[in-house]
């Protein structure tokens, strides 16, 4: 094993080596110890085995070998499954040299749900899997010697002080007793219901246990190992006693700017809220222009992090006129995602973009002009208008609303099945399912849990599944989620799923327009710009505009196309509202007041535009997506910038290979854009210039957001309308009126309303 697995000085299995507590004395020859006592109830499990065995009490020791995996005597069932051995004076060998892959993948000497096969898997999984969640586990009995073997139970409270070491208690000690004891699925072996000795079973007949080689389980399990308290702690090592002892003061090491938060007992996230607030605050203070991290991975170049939070810098970077930043993570991203292509969001102006802008740019010109007789703009408000009547007619009575479920993701919905011509399925994706219980999944949920979904069917799977896949294709690429590897394999499975419904799609309209039935969306006119596009496609030759070879290339960018608006818009617009409308009831705002009010002080501006001034206000307080990442491909210089002839911010050099972290929400409140009032909400042009909000990214920028205009403030205008039709609109009281997510995205926000205007 690698000793970082245990101690907080050393590379653990992956190389990496640790950060807290953020003091290298403090982390030398140091761990974490977890402590439990752990009440063991022998009469009930004397009496559960008598009841099962009533015949034999050799019947009842062997199925409680059963459940534990070693006879009494230790011996293991791999190398006994019949009976104990004689261990002898040298019984090292004898209790610990086997393995169960080798000798006993199917469990048929040791159960595979057995408790020491679950709590140490050995080479189950293969070696990697298990090495990264071992821990240093010793056991001290209390309450007396062991009860007699004759006897049921003697009134005295009987268990074992547990204690184990280990350097990550998330990855190791966790893990294991969530995870390896009370998960159904265990290291790809789905049906192990939980742990017979140590799981928290309750008697029910969900409570089972299979026997090597038997076809019918042992149901009504109870709980055997009652937790009576414990607590997780920071055990130093002996130079660290030392250090101790000796009145040492430990500061932080200089690299981890994280006030107040050196003593947790995971590693804090890189891009932690609280550490990214501590960031921004430097240097909107004028103390760094920016903030730089290096970690040190062995056998490998150290990564560099760069944090930039002055709005000038955000936006110069965000709208990459230097070309020296690179968003070549996305794009790598992308290309799993549409399985080999590219996405508009993942290119840097070029050719590979501007040809994707363009394909897009006339399907739209073809939908606005002949579909939509020049107003696609008005068909999009229609449809979102149908939508929100539809809800708020279903509410009134009851005087509640779900703002987001109901109005938003509907009304986001609407945009993509009427207006794009590109319904969800009509099946619930299992993801759906499965992410709400944490799991990636459904073979991973234990099947009581299942239970709270069975028929509970949603009324709108094609908007379920659809929000689904656009969340989790959306916080891959764009939400910088310190959850890389599992979120982004989240991600491509919902991808994969979403390409292959996108596919259907394609195939179904271009039939379609075969047979001259196309019904008008923006999908049957992508199918149409095909004959300008494509050299071959019905014969056509020396196009000028013609940019593909063969119908197939163009059609894969299609679908990328369409994948990549789809999640925007099935995402962007229900997350950005939900942030107005918690804004709104977090601040008490009078929305109709607060217009109106701002309309009599504008100057000049139409009630359109303040509104639009009210969405980017909220969201510039609290944004959607509060950092952003880029990577420097070539050397940049910051210059100082100067008041008179005051520097108020240095210059700094932003090296080639530098990860840089934008801290948009920092950006936000910079006062040297937004003036005195940088932190409170404001609808006055005067101190809030339009061109200065970063939530469709910097603008005038090569990367202006396609759909900022077209699309997302035409729905979202609406959906700020809607509020102030209700009178009284508060907030459900207590946790129903949190934001419900998945995973980073709201997708619910429930709320009360005495009437409707």
């Amino acid at each position: 094993m690698a000793l970082g697995e245990f101690f907080l000085s050393e590379p653990d299995e992956d190389g990496n080596r640790h950060r807290q507590p953020a003091n290298p004395d403090l982390r030398r020859g140091s761990t974490y110890m977890v402590f439990r006592k752990l009440e063991q109830d022998v009469a009930r499990f004397r009496n559960f085995l008598a009841n099962e065995r009533p015949d034999s009490k050799a019947d009842q020791t062997r199925l409680a070998a059963q459940f534990m995996g070693r006879w009494q005597n230790g011996t293991p069932l791999v190398n006994s499954p019949h009976a104990p051995l004689e261990l002898g004076k040298d019984s090292t060998g004898l209790l610990n040299d086997f393995r169960y892959l080798e000798s006993d993948p199917h469990g048929l000497k040791c159960p595979l749900g057995a408790h020491v096969r679950r709590s140490n898997p050995r080479d189950i999984g293969r070696m990697n899997n298990v090495r990264r969640h071992r821990i240093l586990r010793r056991g001290i009995a209390y309450g007396g010697p062991l009860l007699d073997e004759d006897r049921l139970g003697d009134g005295r409270k009987r268990g074992i002080l547990f204690i184990a070491m280990n350097a990550r208690i998330d990855m190791q000690f966790e893990l294991l007793q969530s995870n390896w004891l009370n998960s159904g699925e265990f290291l790809g072996q789905a049906g192990l219901d939980r742990c017979p000795i140590a799981g928290s079973n309750n008697g029910g007949t969900e409570d089972r246990f299979l026997e090597a080689g038997k076809g019918v389980p042992v149901t009504g399990l109870q709980r055997f190992v009652i937790n009576r308290g414990g607590d997780y702690f920071f055990l130093p090592g002996l130079p660290a006693l030392r250090e101790m002892a000796a009145n040492t003061v430990f500061a932080p090491d200089p690299c981890l700017p994280f006030e107040g938060k050196n003593m947790a007992a995971t590693t804090p996230a890189l891009l932690d809220p609280d550490r990214l607030a501590v960031i921004g605050k430097r240097i909107l203070e004028g103390r760094d222009r920016v903030v730089r991290l290096e970690f040190e991975e062995p056998n490998s170049q150290p990564q560099r992090f760069v944090f930039a939070a002055l709005h000038q810098d955000v936006t110069a970077i965000l709208g990459l006129d230097q070309g020296h930043f690179s968003v070549e993570h996305y794009n790598r991203l992308a290309r799993v995602l549409t399985a080999g292509g590219t996405m508009i969001v993942a290119e840097i102006p070029g050719e590979k973009r501007e040809r994707l802008h363009k394909v897009l740019n006339r399907a739209w010109s073809i939908f606005n002009d002949d579909y939509c007789g020049g107003s696609a703009s008005d068909r999009i408000r229609k449809t979102v208008r149908d939508r929100i009547d539809k809800a708020i007619r279903r509410a009134e009575k009851s005087g509640r609303i779900d703002l987001v479920r109901d109005l938003a993701s509907e009304a986001a919905y609407g945009i993509v099945k009427d207006v794009y011509g590109l319904p969800g399925p009509d099946w619930v994706t299992e993801l759906a399912i499965a992410l709400p219980f944490g799991k990636r999944h459904v073979g991973e949920v234990p099947s009581d849990w299942l239970k709270a979904f069975t028929g509970n069917q949603p009324e709108n799977p094609g908007l379920v599944t659809s929000q689904v896949w656009s969340v989790l294709l959306m916080l891959a690429l764009l939400g910088n989620n310190q959850s890389f590897k599992e979120l982004d394999a989240l991600a491509v499975e919902a991808g994969s799923e979403m390409l292959i419904h996108l596919t259907s799609l394609i195939q179904k309209a271009a039939h379609e327009r075969e047979r001259q039935t196309d019904n008008g969306t923006l999908l049957g006119a992508f199918i149409q710009a095909s004959a300008e596009f494509v050299k071959t496609h019905t014969g056509a030759t020396g196009n000028a505009d013609a940019i593909y070879d063969t119908l197939e290339e163009y059609l894969e960018d299609v679908r990328a196309i369409l994948l990549e608006i789809v999640g925007t818009s099935v995402a962007a617009i229900p997350q950005t509202f939900s942030k107005v409308a918690g804004f709104v009831f977090e601040h008490d705002i009078r929305l109709s007041e607060t217009l109106a009010l701002a309309g009599a002080e504008s100057e000049g501006e139409s009630a359109d535009t303040l509104i639009s001034r009210f969405i980017y206000e909220c969201e510039r307080l609290d944004p959607n997506l509060p950092i952003m990442k880029r990577i420097c491909t070539e050397e940049h210089r910051l210059q100082e910038v100067k008041i008179g002839d005051r520097v108020i911010a240095p210059a700094a050099t932003i090296h080639k290979g530098d990860i840089v972290f934008l801290i948009v929400k920092a950006a936000n409140v910079d006062p040297r854009v937004y003036r005195d009032t940088a932190r409170t909400f404001s609808l006055k042009a005067s101190d809030r210039p339009m061109d200065k909000y970063l939530l469709f990214g910097a603008s005038h920028s090569g990367r202006d957001c396609w759909g900022r205009n077209r699309v997302s403030m035409v729905a979202l205008k609406e959906l700020v309308q809607a509020l102030t039709r209700f009178e009284g609109l508060r907030p459900v009281a207590g946790p129903a009126g949190e934001p419900e997510k998945l995973l980073a995205m709201n997708i619910g926000l429930k709320a009360r309303f005495t009437g409707i205007d």
